[in-house]
Order: structure tokens, then sequence, then C-alpha cells
């Protein structure tokens, strides 16, 4: 079985993962650009703020930052599906300088369970020697089917925040709760300093394939302003996800 970006569907249930082709979608997203907000001390957003996000019965950004870096910068964003529905969404970014001009856009394709609050991050590419000074984000649903079995998920655990003059990255596990084993299950991390200010952020496809009750290890590599004390890291099916 297999969910292509556009023309297919992920749908969670207990027995399989069902792929709907030309499924419309019903559940509602914010159509706002969400700004992020910029912290004085490094070139990424405030924590994530969710509860101002969190209206009932839509799809909504909950926050959306970025970390620099002159290679590759990272925009992310956290997603509140308060709907009783999966759904699939895009998230369009646009980064900005300081004169408001845009220098870049990038895009990311993300499945979401019902009452569930996700996350995503993905690079961004701007021209050599520019500064980003703020990025905004739009959420869209391209499809959505009633989750009929909202209790099945897949959690992180065992974080482990390592760290070299080189690179920054997180580790861990993900324990799911599927009946089914699935492949190219997607987690993202948004990490924090000891002030509560998020200062790395990554995102990768797990290796392999996510077996129920056996803990699957990930990797993800952290684009970070500094090295974070503590990383929140989620997962879940993706658009190229299979099951079996």
């Amino acid at each position: 079985m297999r969910v292509t970006r556009r023309s297919a569907f992920v749908s969670l249930t207990a027995a399989a993962l069902l792929v709907l082709a030309g499924c419309s979608g019903d559940a509602p997203a914010s159509t706002d650009r969400v700004e992020s907000t910029p912290d004085e001390q490094v070139e990424s957003s405030a924590p994530a703020t969710d509860e101002a996000s969190q209206e009932t019965g839509e799809v909504a950004l909950g926050s959306v930052g970025f970390v620099a870096d002159d290679i590759l910068p990272t925009v992310y964003a956290t997603l509140v599906n308060s709907t009783l529905d999966v759904v699939m969404v895009e998230v369009n970014y646009a980064a900005y300088d300081a004169a408001g001009a845009v220098l870049g856009t990038t895009v990311s394709y993300d499945v979401i369970a019902s009452e569930t609050t996700s996350q995503t991050a993905t690079y961004i590419s701007v021209p050599d020697g520019s500064a980003i000074a703020k990025v905004d984000a739009q959420v869209t649903v391209s499809d959505s089917q009633p989750d009929a079995h909202p209790d099945i998920a897949m959690t992180a655990g065992n974080i482990t925040i390592l760290a070299d003059e080189w690179s920054t990255k997180v580790t861990g596990t993900i324990d799911s709760t599927y009946t089914q084993s699935v492949t190219n299950v997607a987690a993202a991390a948004i990490c924090t300093d000891a002030a509560g200010t998020v200062v790395a952020a990554g995102s990768t496809y797990l290796s392999g394939t996510v077996v129920p009750g056996t803990p699957a290890p990930f990797d993800i590599s952290l684009t970070a302003a500094s090295v974070p004390t503590a990383c929140t890291v989620t997962a879940g099916v993706s658009n190229i996800s299979e099951g079996s």
C-alpha cells in the first residue's frame, strides 16, 4: 500500500493503512499566515505556544519559527489538529530579510492524526550572504478522513542530544501502537535551551520499518544556533508511508 503526495491519502485504522484516492478534504484550516517571533539572543523563534491556535474544529499553526545557518537554515512549525479527522496538510513557508524582501519559500507535506499537535521542520534555501529576519507560514488541508481509531499513536522515547564542534543531533526511539508495521515514518524535533528558547530544529524519515511493540531508533540532524538542553520529538506516518 502506498501513499502518494497528492492523489492518495492515508487513513489510520486499527486493521490497516488504507489508501483513499481522490478523497476531498472537509476539515477546515486557518488561512492566516502565522509569523515567527524572533528572539533577541539567537536567530530563532520563541517557544511553541499552541493554546492560542487551538480553535475548535480546525487545523491551525500553533507556532512558526526558524533557526539560522550559513548553509542549511531550517524553518519549523507546530501543527494543531483540533478536528476529529486524520488530515494531510501542506505547510507553505516564506523567509524575509529585515527590509521585508522575500528570500525564499519552501513547503512541507504532513499527515496529522485527529486531536493531535504535531511538528514539522524543513530546510529553506536563501541567497548566500543573506540573513533571515522572520518567516511566516500558511497551512492548507489537502485531504481528510474521519479518524476511526484515534487511540493509536507513535511516541518518542530515550531522547538524547549529541553535539560536537561539527554537528548537533538528537537520537532516540519511536514506539508504535499501530497494528501494522510502517515504513517511511516521519519524525521532527524542535529543541530549546535552558531558558526555553528554540535554538535547534530538524526532521528525518526513519530508516527501515517501525514495528508495533518494538522500539525503532531514530537520528535527527539538527540545525542549531547553540547546543539545546531539551528536545520535543513527534512522529507519525508520512505521505510516502507503506503499511504491511
